[in-house]
């Protein structure tokens, strides 16, 4: 498990030497009222990989198109999000690995409930950064839009009730052991903004992407990848 390091450079070496595409743009997710009777009334808020919250998380997210596959590209992706009582989150995605951190705490910190942990942060990586939503983005900047606003419809994890906790609760249960619950098909609005397209990877995002890779902690099954079609990529200018 892992790759030797100088073989794991010697692959990452086109992003380290700013010779791929590398897309930015930020932004937040405002929940709409909910009309299905499942979602409980008081889920309103904003998207983060904790739920719903009542104010945006500072959310940011890393395209870098580095695989090309009939006439797709299956990018890697980084987002990293701070909400405002300072919770962190990052997550780093490619077609076959995935690996982030919620709090101070690496998704892999323990075995016990790691897939659980996992496909809560491919629902909020879906929810930031999925094929048509990195579309939305890059048409946006490539039309000289500052922001862009859309509508559409997300999967978000729901923590565990108060009702469905062991007496033995704690911080660390609530967010990592035991498996919230996933809301299907949340009505949402996006606004997106700050594109920025450049050549370079900042030393954060290239730290998690490095070591993303070589944890080598696949995707839950089935995981279907994102993709971006390579005509709307191929117009990004540097």
């Amino acid at each position: 498990m892992g790759a030797p390091i100088a073989l794991l450079l010697l692959l990452l070496s086109p992003v380290l030497g700013g010779e791929l595409k590398v897309f930015r743009y930020c932004g937040h997710i405002e929940v709409l009222n909910p009309t299905d009777p499942t979602v409980p009334a008081d889920t309103v808020g904003y998207v983060s990989a904790r739920g719903v919250e009542h104010s945006p998380p500072k959310t940011c997210v890393w395209v870098v198109f580095e695989k090309k596959v009939k006439g797709y590209y299956l990018p890697t992706v980084v987002i990293l999000s701070d909400s405002v009582d300072g919770y962190h989150t990052d997550v780093f995605s490619d077609s076959e690995f995935v690996y982030g951190h919620r709090k101070d705490k690496p998704v892999d910190f323990a075995r016990k409930g790691m897939r659980d942990r996992i496909r809560e942060l491919e629902v909020f990586l879906r929810s930031m950064a999925d094929g048509e939503v990195i579309s939305k983005a890059i048409e946006a900047y490539l039309a000289g839009m500052e922001d862009v606003e859309f509508r559409g419809f997300v999967e978000v994890v729901l923590p565990p009730s108060p009702a469905t906790l062991p007496l033995t609760f704690s911080f660390e249960s609530r967010h990592y052991i035991i498996p919230g619950r996933v809301l299907p098909r949340l009505a949402v609005r996006y606004f997106l903004y700050g594109f920025r397209v450049s050549g370079e990877v900042p030393r954060k995002v290239r730290k998690l992407i490095e070591e993303g890779k070589a944890k080598e902690l696949g995707h839950t099954i089935p995981w279907d990848p994102i993709r971006v079609p390579a005509d709307l990529v191929e117009r990004l200018e540097r």
